[in-house]
């Protein structure tokens, strides 16, 4: 199998054996019911034109035409190292240009510190405490339904294409998807099928170096040029920026040019490296190695936006980018991510464009959240759900009818035998419990915004207790929720093959 003829034949019979269980027609109506924080309620959006069966065609909507949709997720992507978010580095210049033209929102709050949780809440507009796929032997529950169902269920081709391994369908990704890739990445890198980026790169398929977004955008390119016909909702996320920091040439000296030290961007997540902070010049060339890859990852967003634009669809589709999380660099004392739910794990950008229906070259400071993306989309789309939903559209923030959405969100970690935290954020504060020590924190956001200082024992506690309450009282709610919601129905204990073992072994995702 060393002739590219060879390999192409392998991965075309890998591909047709693979294919059929990554279609999904099936879809579910789940229980009535809305939670806010503390209270439950319907969803209901305004404006609805329904169809007999009770749901909005998708060829019609009450303002706009439908568009398509694109939700572009990109990997471990902080919002302070974003250029239109205040980064002096110009690490995002196709995101800035998106946010230009239409809206981004300056204080986004991720539901989680690493990957499988933050997406999940995306797909179901549900935090990981009901979504349940919270690490990496679990999955989302059957009686969930996903926002590629409901899309599906109103006329959309539903596709994904993704390049991380925890985002494999093995943990109920692909729910509702016609088609939802998750090998040909993988297989373009492993095969060697194409002329990847190979600069400082191992054979581990998405270990130190294996650049991704090339094949990301092949993949998700041949897809638009055979179906842009028919409206389509496209999930499409690119792993780059994830550690080890090993972006090609010439990404790995654009913002460091003259380093002459030995910190190279590999084993960011290893003992000592994750504990022990290096000198500080070596510390600014490793950060400038992750706005490298940034930067790279940025072209391809860039690039699939042209591809867009030259099949006349750019203008046509509600294109949605996001960081599903960031990466910290010992602010707290460690490296990585998915262990604390500080700042630089959990705030995360989130750009909006449509011409005609989301407003240009507008920011938003409301406190918002990643559940808050589903039904925004549902929204614009009017689409009528009355199943569960934990977020808010963000419409009425974006069409300037409220200044506020939340007043409070959460975001919380739940993996087995290891961190145990959530947290309520309000515009000015912060509280984290952690649920193994009972540690309390609670941190002034606004004089404070680097959270080094924690107050709770210090002052009067009438800045914490409204959001300990607050936090009890969600936890509590999402209990009997969880109970509407799936029952008795277990989360499903996933059996992992050993390829993808491997790979999350790789990742630092799984001991």
């Amino acid at each position: 199998m060393n002739t590219a003829a060879g390999k192409v034949f392998l991965l075309l019979f890998i591909f047709t054996g693979l294919l059929s269980p990554y279609m999904d027609t099936g879809y579910s109506s789940e229980t009535e019911i809305k939670d806010t924080g503390t209270e439950a309620r319907i969803y209901n959006p305004s404006n609805r034109t329904k169809t007999k069966e009770g749901v909005s065609p998708a060829n019609k909507t009450s303002r706009y035409k439908q568009p398509n949709i694109l939700l572009i997720g990109i990997e471990t992507l902080r919002a302070d190292h974003v250029s239109c978010l205040g980064y002096a580095r110009n690490t995002t210049p196709a995101i800035d240009k998106l946010a230009k033209e239409g809206v981004v929102f300056s204080r986004a709050i991720a539901s989680c510190s690493w990957t499988m949780p933050t997406i999940m809440s995306i797909f179901t507009s549900l935090y990981p405490d009901l979504h349940k796929a919270t690490d990496g032997f679990k999955k989302l529950p059957e009686g969930i339904t996903t926002l590629a169902e409901i899309l599906k269920e109103n006329g959309y081709l539903t596709v994904a294409v993704v390049s991380s391994p925890i985002l494999n369908h093995t943990f109920g990704f692909s729910k509702g998807f016609d088609l939802y890739d998750d090998f040909s990445v993988g297989l373009d890198i492993d095969l060697d099928l194409f002329e990847n980026d190979k600069t400082n790169r191992n054979h581990d398929i998405f270990g130190s170096g294996a650049m991704t977004s090339k094949a990301v955008n092949r993949t998700a390119v041949a897809w638009f040029e055979k179906n842009h016909q028919k409206p389509f909702f496209m999930f499409v996320f690119y792993f780059d920026p994830h550690y080890d920091y090993v972006p090609p040439a010439p990404f790995n000296t654009v913002f460091d040019p003259n380093y002459e030290g030995s910190i190279d961007g590999r084993r960011i997540a290893s003992e000592l490296r994750r504990t022990t902070r290096p000198a500080q010049r070596d510390l600014d060339h490793m950060i400038a190695l992750y706005d490298g890859e940034i930067l790279y990852t940025d072209g391809y967003v860039s690039k699939l936006l042209e591809k867009l634009k030259e099949l006349q669809l750019l203008d046509e589709t509600l294109i949605i980018v996001f960081g599903d999380h960031g990466d910290e660099f010992y602010e707290h004392g460690s490296t990585v991510h998915g262990y604390t739910l500080y700042d630089e794990v959990i705030h995360f950008p989130l750009i909006l464009r449509w011409p005609g229906a989301v407003p240009q070259n507008k920011q938003i400071s409301a406190l918002v959240s990643q559940v808050d993306i589903m039904p925004t989309i549902l929204d614009y789309l009017d689409v009528e759900y009355k199943g569960l939903m934990q977020g808010s559209s963000l419409r009425p923030l974006i069409e300037g009818k409220k200044d506020k959405l939340h007043d409070i969100v959460y975001a919380e970690i739940s993996m087995e035998s290891d961190s145990i935290f959530a947290a309520a954020i309000s515009k000015d504060h912060k509280f984290i419990l952690d649920l193994n020590t009972g540690e309390k924190q609670l941190f002034d956001l606004f004089n404070d915004p680097g959270e080094q200082v924690n107050i709770y024992k210090r002052q009067s506690i009438k800045d914490a207790v409204p959001l300990e309450h607050r936090l009890t009282m969600w936890q509590s709610n999402n209990d009997k929720l969880a109970e509407q919601l799936i029952g008795d129905e277990k989360p499903e204990k996933v059996e992992l093959d050993e390829h993808l073992l491997k790979q999350l072994k790789s990742l630092g995702y799984l001991q």
